[in-house]
Order: C-alpha cells, then structure tokens, then sequence
C-alpha cells in the first residue's frame, strides 16, 4: 500500500524535526517535505503534490484563508490539517471558512496525530477531543437559547439524515451507500440544504450544523 505523503509546514526547527520523528515511527506515513514559511509551503506543494499539508498556526507568514485559496488554485483536492495551540472557537471558524480538513492541537497524543493525518487524507474531517468538547459545550448553549422555529425546521427527515453524514465527514459515495441512495441524489440533497439554509459552501454547512447544537460528530 502506498505512503501517506506528508507535507510540514512549521517554523519552528524544535517542532518541526520533533514531528518529523513522530511520523517516522509510522511505516504507512512518509515525510515528503518541509517548510518554515507559507510561500516556501505553497512552492513545495506545487512541486511535490503531497497527499496532505500538517501546517502549524505559528508558520511564518501564514494567513489560513489565503494560503488555503493558493493551495486549492493549484490541487482542488488538497488537504490541510490545522496544528494550533489556541483552543478558540472564533480561531476554529476561520480556518474551516477556509476550508481546512481538520484542526488539531499541539498537545494531542502522538497516535491521534498520526491516526488523524490517515483519516484526513481519506476525506474525513479530524478535529481532537479538545475542539470537540469546545464545539459542544458552545453549540449546546447555543442550542438552549434559540427559539422554537430555526431554519432547519424548514429541512425533511431525509435532509437531516444527510446533513448529520456531511458533519461526521463522510464523502457524497459514502453516504450513498450508507443510505441506499445514489451519489448524485446526495448531492442534490447537500444543494437543497445550502439554498434553504443560505449556505455557500460544505464547510460553511458543517459549521452551521454545529453551531445549531442539533447534530454533533461522532
């Protein structure tokens, strides 16, 4: 089976080799390359087209939204895992507007890293217990003070089916065969959800889902 190939985008030598060490004790995992800036980054990935981006929130002349815009330019399949050390929700809601594959933080075990980076390049959204029990406790507040009628009264049993399939990260065929359904009927189904709940994009509806406190992920 072919290595997961990962790029490392830190600017810091400590952590970034630190790492690099973790990932080494994977065989199904291969350092592919390295950078300490987000220019230097996006050169990189244009040149060696890694399977996935581990970029930490301290980069060097990182701007989440727009190093995500240059990366998607150049592979409309590229995939970034967030490392960060801040734990807030406001830092979260950037970067998946951006529409990072997960966030994670620095003080995770090793093998959820590892584990996370192999479920991420396989489409999932990752997020540590960390950004979980935070999106949780804020979204469950939310929850106890919105009123009776929400928008997502507006959506069928079976949208809500999907959209719960959408927020555990699950691909459009994935859903399909979770729910018997084709490929291009769930994506109808994810058109239908945007328009009636005035959302532009996956990420967006994800957040929107957890914020509403009705779903959460499993």
């Amino acid at each position: 089976m072919a290595k997961v190939r990962v790029l490392i985008a830190e600017s810091s030598d400590i952590t970034r080799y630190g790492i690099i060490g973790i990932l080494k004790e994977d065989s199904s995992i291969e350092v592919a390359v390295t950078a300490n800036t987000a220019p230097n980054a996006e050169n990189l990935y244009k040149s060696e087209k890694p399977d996935l981006c581990l970029v930490s929130n301290s980069l060097n002349e990182l701007n989440i939204q727009v190093f995500m815009k240059n990366l998607l330019s150049i592979d409309k399949n590229a995939k970034v895992v967030l490392l960060t050390d801040n734990l807030e929700i406001a830092h979260l809601n950037v970067a998946l507007e951006a529409g990072i594959s997960g966030c994670l933080l620095k003080s995770i075990e090793k093998e959820e890293l590892k584990d996370s980076i192999r479920q991420a390049v396989n489409g999932k959204k990752v997020f540590c217990q960390g950004f979980n029990s935070l999106m949780s406790n804020r979204y469950a507040d939310l929850a106890q003070n919105r009123s009776d009628s929400t928008l997502l009264d507006q959506i069928t049993k079976r949208e809500t089916e999907v959209l719960q399939l959408i927020v555990d990260g699950y691909t459009s065929q994935e859903i399909a065969n979770i729910l018997y359904i084709s490929p291009r009927t769930v994506e109808t189904h994810r058109s239908n959800l945007m328009q009636k709940l005035k959302i532009k994009n996956t990420a967006a509806l994800v957040r929107f889902a957890l914020e509403e406190g009705t779903f959460s992920k499993s």
